[in-house]
């Protein structure tokens, strides 16, 4: 595996217990890890989701970034990455599985309008302790965050539930005007971040960036086998599913 990055855990570990609505950690990807993701062809817009099933991770990313154009040396490259950074991420986490996402987009003007949001709850509402989700940008621009607290975040979760808004469109504009009087930041180049879920007053507020050049994303949603399963059955989810 020679694209393996090096060890994450530490940086991950700090950031996932400062218990900040976000936080971010480097990825320490060797050079040729970097250059495999920079040279990576995205010749198809897609995605592969899965759900706990960890065994065939490794070959589903090759058979995915295969499909994109790549060849099959670069394709188990990257899948070297992406399976060692989910490893990593349960390592830090104390997680046993998750929901894995690779979203690979062409340039497009999707996101010029910001979709700032907050992710509510994955699971059960008595599940014990915090949920947070995982991000990497492995090719192309990093994800947005913005720092939302004490009236800002009551002013921000008003605008999003305001009932004479009815049109979502309009809502989104209102919403990222409101938020271009926040500070907001990028995961730094060659970082992950991390970021919490399902609460009002502590949840990471964040958008996809604009995209104007190929991207290759990957998230992941930790948690118990029981959970993701769980998960999967509420979605009525295959086990695995691949779209280009």
């Amino acid at each position: 595996m020679l694209a393996k990055p090096s060890n994450i855990v530490p940086g991950l570990k700090a950031a996932f217990s400062a218990r900040q609505p976000f936080n971010h950690f480097a990825l320490n990807l060797s050079p040729q890890a970097v250059q495999v993701f920079e040279n990576l062809r995205i010749d198809k817009a897609g995605f592969y989701n899965n759900f706990g099933a960890d065994g065939v991770v490794h070959a589903d990313t090759v058979r995915f970034v295969s499909e994109l154009g790549n060849s099959h040396a670069t394709a188990t490259l990257a899948a070297d990455v992406v399976y060692d950074l989910a490893q990593s991420v349960y390592e830090a986490m104390g997680a046993e599985t998750s929901w894995l996402t690779l979203r690979a987009s062409h340039p497009n003007t999707n996101f010029d309008i910001p979709r700032w949001h907050q992710d509510g709850l994955f699971f059960d509402f008595d599940a014990p302790g915090e949920q947070h989700k995982v991000a990497f940008a492995l090719k192309g621009a990093t994800t947005f965050f913005a720092h939302v607290n004490g009236n800002d975040r009551r002013e921000f979760n008003l605008i999003a539930r305001r009932a004479s808004i009815t049109d979502a469109a309009e809502r989104r504009l209102a919403i990222a005007k409101f938020v271009k009087t926040l500070r907001t930041e990028m995961t730094p180049v060659g970082h992950g971040s991390v970021f919490e879920v399902g609460s009002e007053t502590r949840s990471g507020v964040h958008s996809e960036p604009p995209i104007h050049a190929s991207r290759l994303f990957m998230s992941l949603l930790p948690g118990t086998s029981a959970q993701i399963a769980q998960l999967r059955q509420e979605w009525k989810a295959p086990l695995t599913m691949f779209k280009l």
